[in-house]
């Protein structure tokens, strides 16, 4: 995780505790990897201070990732980074999102090998999800809308 950025202007985050995260991130990883998980770190990249969660710009399958487009301006950069790390440890890229289509991976769940449930809100709009439905349709047998309300309102649920 980085440590050097703008957290509390860009991405709406208090200042990290610098001195404990990088050790929490180490036992998190050593965690994993004493519970038999093959963990693969990517490089923290500087300014980047909302790249915490490595699904977020990207929907991961068995044939390979989907890089998404990102709608939050501090979290743009994630998609492109994610490209180099996913290439460098060997994972194929599917595809990836473009034009007005913004998606995040936070809205996104897999509940089985065939059925990706994909949130419709602020974060992920219909292009975004049309698109990612299109680079999937070999592998989804679903497609339902079903509603649910949160804190900003109504989110449509796409499966």
């Amino acid at each position: 995780p980085t440590t050097v950025g703008n957290f509390v202007a860009d991405a709406q985050w208090r200042e990290p505790d610098r001195d404990a995260l990088v050790p929490e991130h180490c036992e998190f990883v050593d965690l994993l990897s004493t519970l038999g998980c093959t963990v693969h770190t990517a490089p923290a990249v500087d300014g980047l201070v909302d790249a915490v969660y490595m699904h977020d710009p990207m929907v991961m399958t068995p044939h390979g990732a989907i890089l998404l487009q990102m709608g939050k301006p501090i979290r743009r950069g994630e998609p492109a980074q994610i490209r180099k790390d996913l290439e460098r440890i060997g994972v194929p890229i599917l595809g990836e999102l473009t034009g007005s289509a913004i998606a995040d991976g936070g809205d996104k769940v897999w509940l089985d090998a065939k059925t990706l449930l994909i949130g419709h809100g602020y974060r992920t709009n219909a292009e975004g999800i049309s698109q990612i439905k299109k680079m999937l349709c070999h592998l989804i047998l679903k497609y339902t809308p079903s509603t649910c309300r949160t804190f900003k309102g109504q989110v449509q649920f796409y499966i």
